[in-house]
């Protein structure tokens, strides 16, 4: 497929549009003067309206801030009141003993009503109508006035009453469901007996706190036993005793207060402070006190005697001396206790870690059983709570519908909103229309607006040959050059050679660019016949021919210059 050219865009031609104002003027002059001619006919015609027009103010305290968003209170609700039937045909029969007559009838005195709104001089509402008759329209606007007035006083005593009674049905429901909850509320504390619920609550969760600190502690104690138990195996009575002593101790700690960070937080740390009571310097002296009441220590005495006896009896006596082995054999007699009583001693770290272990499932299973107590009272102090929030809602609730009411019922919430008539009704002596000024510039615009659509028509519809694009699209001619329309204008007089009478005109150059196209293009068909002709007379094939064959002799090419005008020839001239 061979290739797609490019579309090229069509550019706007202003020049079409300058053309249809030149040669088609007629046509526009026409259209607007028929056109002004209309809007004159109607000025006269017309019956003349005159205009009447007034000024209400609606305003509210600022400092009310009930009804703030009251139908009543919005400028919207006023002006659809205003230009709604029902209001201007009560202000009609108002009017009616008066003005039917001299109106001519019921129909032709409702008046047409807009209504604007000033919002530079606050919630101002401007009032217009208009009428054939200008006392009639001021009369008119008066009486609309009037029933609105009165349309606005028992609109908002109606909305008043409907707010009223919306707030009493609704405090009487609250009042009743506060009621209902004040009943269940003391129907549960019947029921559950909170008092003694809390007092309960308090006490179990003292008794769970005790638990949960007691089995921390024992916990602590078993975890040393199981790190010591490893290290054990091989020490003696003094270590095994001093090692159960502080493991108790240690599994005493309790956890470090709040109160007592803040109060040794002032000055420096004193890590005496921070042992219990059975740690510190004065209660290990005692505890170790106690120790020495026991029977091992005794025989770590009497046995570092006996040692002592056999190195100064070594120094005088021979080893196998009677008194040397007597000495030994009761060192190892003592010995032999000392390792019963270091076994005895391992043997009741175990069985205290057994009872440890005994304890710890013990409390575990108390404290969840008081962990269940304590679970159950809190869900009745829960719900116990929720009632009396409940019941505290509804009361404030019916407290804020209360003071609500109570404002709404006094005189001065009533007076909140203000109607005033800041300009009273009152009709224009001058006409309001018809308005010439409009009239005449709307004439104006469609009488042009018109005109120049006409020959836009006219001009699409024509299908004659009109423009250098036309010749060269319908008929398959080359362009080749254009003369200026007034070098042959008036032909009769000015058949001429223009090329030589007159040095600085544009139709010399016209004629200079149509000559070297001339040639060019008989230059590549290899003719040298030209023919000069056109479809209507008085077009400038004369003066175009003889103006053509001057430039081509300044050429100093040989020219031969025909006149086959047989009818009107005037190149012999």
């Amino acid at each position: 497929m061979p290739p797609q050219q490019p579309q090229q865009e069509q550019k706007i031609d202003f020049r079409i549009y300058v053309g249809i104002l030149f040669f088609r003027w007629k046509i526009i002059v026409v259209c607007f003067l028929y056109s002004l001619l209309g809007g004159v006919l109607y000025l006269n015609l017309t019956p003349k309206q005159y205009g009447a027009s007034g000024q209400i103010l609606i305003y509210r305290d600022q400092n009310v801030a009930l009804f703030k968003n009251a139908p009543w209170a919005n400028r919207s609700t006023h002006v659809y009141l205003l230009t709604q039937e029902p209001l201007k045909s009560r202000a009609v029969q108002k009017l009616l003993p008066k003005w039917e007559q001299r109106m001519g009838g019921r129909g032709k005195m409702s008046l047409p009503v807009s209504v604007n709104a000033i919002t530079t001089t606050g919630p101002t509402l401007v009032i217009k109508t208009r009428s054939a008759n200008k006392e009639y329209a001021a009369a008119f606007l008066s009486a609309l006035i009037e029933e609105h007035q009165k349309e606005w006083g028992s609109y908002k005593q109606q909305t008043i009453d409907s707010v009223t009674g919306l707030l009493e049905s609704e405090m009487l429901h609250l009042e009743d469901r506060l009621r209902e909850a004040q009943d269940s509320l003391v129907e549960y504390m019947r029921l559950n007996d909170v008092f003694r619920v809390d007092v309960r609550a308090s006490i179990e969760e003292r008794y769970l706190g005790a638990l949960m600190g007691r089995r921390h502690q024992i916990e602590n104690e078993m975890m040393m036993m199981e790190t010591q138990f490893p290290k054990l195996k091989d020490a003696n009575i003094a270590v095994l005793s001093g090692v159960a002593q502080l493991t108790e101790e240690t599994g005493s700690l309790k956890p470090l207060e709040l109160d007592d960070e803040v109060r040794l937080a002032g000055r420096p740390r004193d890590d005496a402070e921070l042992l219990p009571d059975d740690l510190k310097p004065d209660r290990v002296a005692s505890s170790q006190a106690e120790l020495e009441e026991m029977g091992w220590p005794q025989l770590r005495v009497r046995l570092v005697r006996l040692e002592q006896s056999r190195r100064h009896l070594l120094e005088n006596l021979l080893p196998d001396h009677p008194q040397i082995r007597s000495v030994e054999s009761q060192i190892g007699a003592v010995s032999g206790q000392l390792k019963v009583a270091a076994e005895v001693q391992l043997q009741s770290l175990k069985d205290r870690y057994k009872a440890l272990q005994i304890q710890t499932d013990a409390l575990e299973t108390a404290e969840y059983k008081w962990q269940a107590k304590n679970i159950l009272v809190r869900k009745r102090r829960a719900q116990y709570s929720r009632l009396k929030t409940q019941v505290s809602r509804f009361e404030s609730n019916y407290n804020t519908l209360f003071s609500r009411l109570h404002g709404l019922r006094v005189s001065e919430e009533q007076k909140a909103e203000h109607y005033r008539v800041v300009q009273h009704p009152r009709a224009n002596p001058n006409p309001v229309w018809p308005d010439t000024k409009k009239i005449l510039m709307v004439c104006l615009a469609l009488g042009l607006g018109s005109g120049f659509g006409l020959a836009l028509v006219i001009q699409v519809v024509d299908n004659k040959v009109q423009s250098i694009n036309d010749v060269e699209h319908e008929l398959g001619v080359p362009f080749l050059g254009g003369v200026p329309y007034w070098a042959h204008s008036g032909l009769e007089k000015a058949i001429r050679p223009i090329v030589t009478e007159e040095n600085a005109s544009g139709a010399i150059e016209a004629y200079r660019a149509l000559r070297t196209s001339l040639i060019a293009s008989l230059g590549k068909i290899n003719e040298k016949i030209v023919l000069v002709t056109s479809a209507d007379s008085r077009e400038g094939k004369t003066l175009t021919s003889l103006n053509i064959a001057i430039m081509i002799a300044q050429m100093d090419k040989k020219v031969l210059l025909v006149d086959l005008d047989l009818r009107r020839g005037r190149l012999h001239r």
